[in-house]
C-alpha cells in the first residue's frame, strides 16, 4: 500500500495540546493516523470502530477511547484528557462518508478544542474512499491498492466568543468551514519547502 503523508509543519513544533479533527472515508483511517501522526494522541473511536477488532489489534499500542460525538459524558471526558496536555485525534463527521464527501459535522471537536483552549490540527485522508474499506461501493470506482495521501495542516487557532459558545449549529458550522477548506486543497500540490514525506511509525504500512 502506497501511502503519503505531509505534515505543513515543524513536528517539534506541535503545540503541546491540540485537536487533530479529520475527514472519515474507510475503516482504515485510525490504523493511517496511529502510523503517520505525531506524538502519542488519544484517538477517540466511534462505536463500529473501537469495538472492531483489526482496528484494536493494529493499534494496541495506542491510547484509543470509545466516543460518541453527541454524548455530553464523553466529551467532557475528552476534554479533560486535552485540558491535562494530551492530543487527540476526532473524525469530525463521527462516522464512515457514504459518498466521498463530507457529512453533517457535529460540536464535539470545536466543543473540545474550546473548552481546553488547544488549537484544531486539520487533518484531510484521501484515497480509501476507492478501497474495499469503504462505504463507497456503488457509488465511486473501487481499485484493490488506491494511493494514499494524508494532509496535516498548520494548527489553528479556535476560540469562539462568548456569545457563541451555546449556539450548537454555530460550532459545527466553524468546524466544517476549516474542513470544507481542506477538501477544495486535497487536489492541490503543497509548495516542496512547506510540506514533506513523513515516515510511519508502524510497519505493517
Amino acid at each position: 500500500m502506497k501511502v503519503r503523508c505531509n505534515i505543513a509543519f515543524d513536528e517539534n513544533k506541535l503545540p503541546a495540546k491540540a485537536v487533530y479533527v479529520s475527514n472519515h472515508v474507510s475503516f482504515l483511517d485510525p490504523l493511517l493516523l496511529f502510523a503517520f501522526l505525531p506524538g502519542n494522541p488519544v484517538f477517540a473511536l466511534n462505536g463500529h470502530l473501537y469495538r472492531n477488532k483489526w482496528i484494536r489489534l493494529f493499534m494496541k499500542t495506542a491510547d484509543i477511547m470509545p466516543f460518541n460525538p453527541i454524548e455530553p459524558g464523553d466529551i467532557k471526558e475528552l476534554i479533560s484528557k486535552v485540558d491535562s496536555g494530551r492530543c487527540c485525534v476526532i473524525f469530525a463527521e463521527g462516522r464512515i462518508t457514504e459518498n466521498g464527501g463530507l457529512m453533517k459535522i457535529y460540536e464535539a471537536p470545536g466543543l473540545v478544542a474550546d473548552k481546553s483552549g488547544a488549537p484544531i490540527v486539520p487533518v484531510w485522508i484521501s484515497g480509501p474512499q476507492y478501497g474495499y474499506f469503504s462505504k463507497t461501493k456503488g457509488k465511486l470506482p473501487h481499485r484493490p491498492l488506491p494511493k494514499i495521501r494524508i494532509t496535516v495542516r498548520k494548527p489553528v487557532k479556535f476560540k469562539l466568543k462568548d456569545e457563541l459558545r451555546r449556539q450548537r449549529d454555530h460550532i459545527s458550522n466553524e468546524v466544517y468551514m476549516i474542513m470544507r477548506e481542506m477538501s477544495f486543497e486535497k487536489g492541490v500540490a503543497s509548495p516542496p519547502n512547506v510540506c514533506r514525506r513523513h515516515q510511519p511509525r508502524s510497519q505493517f504500512l
